[in-house]
Order: structure tokens, then sequence, then C-alpha cells
């Protein structure tokens, strides 16, 4: 990897549909405006969701692309704002990446 460039990481956030807005608007104030949202639906059998207070089936996942020291920052934030339950947040490592370009364009840098 480039030198100037740290680890980058991908944080996955899951949380109710109805929290989704909450979740990026603390993303874009606090500078992660580059993230993707998909739809999906809780799999979880009812009593399962119900003990471990999974909420609502309909779900949305954020992806965000951060170096990491801005992955740390990001998740503390979210289990700073966000109550016991409400979601889940985790970050896998990205090994390769095709170009700074591609790189710059992921941590939404423009020049």
């Amino acid at each position: 990897m480039h030198a100037d460039v740290k680890p980058l990481k991908l944080v996955l956030i899951i949380t109710d549909r109805g929290k989704g807005n909450n979740v990026i608007k603390l993303l874009n104030e606090n500078g992660f405006t580059m993230h993707t949202a998909n739809l999906g639906r809780g799999t979880a059998p009812d009593e399962l969701s119900a003990a471990l207070s999974l909420g609502e089936k309909e779900k949305i996942i954020l992806n965000v692309v951060s170096d990491e020291d801005r992955t740390a920052f990001l998740l503390s934030l979210i289990k700073e704002k966000f109550a016991p339950g409400e979601g889940i947040a985790f970050s896998v490592p990205l090994s390769s990446v095709s170009n700074m370009e591609a790189v710059k364009f992921l941590l939404g840098s423009n020049g």
C-alpha cells in the first residue's frame, strides 16, 4: 500500500430501516460522506429477535470505507449515540484497492 495511506476498513452498520436516516445524518455530520445503503430483511426467528432486542425485521445496511483511525472513531461514536439493541456495527479489513484514485474516491477525498 502507498506510504501515505493507512490501512482501510469497511464498516458495516445494520439497524432497523426506521433508524437509517439518523445513522446517515450522524455519518454526514462527522465527515463520513462516502457511504452506501442496502435494504435487507432480518431472518432470526421471532423468539430470538425478541431475546436479542433486534426490533423490526426490515433492516438497512450501511457501508462506509474508512482508514483505521477514523474506523475506531466511527465505532466509538456509534456506541456512544445508539443504545444496545438498536443495531450492530463492525469492520472488516480491505486488503486490496485497485489504485490511489480509487482510494481517494472511497475516502471521499477531492485531491
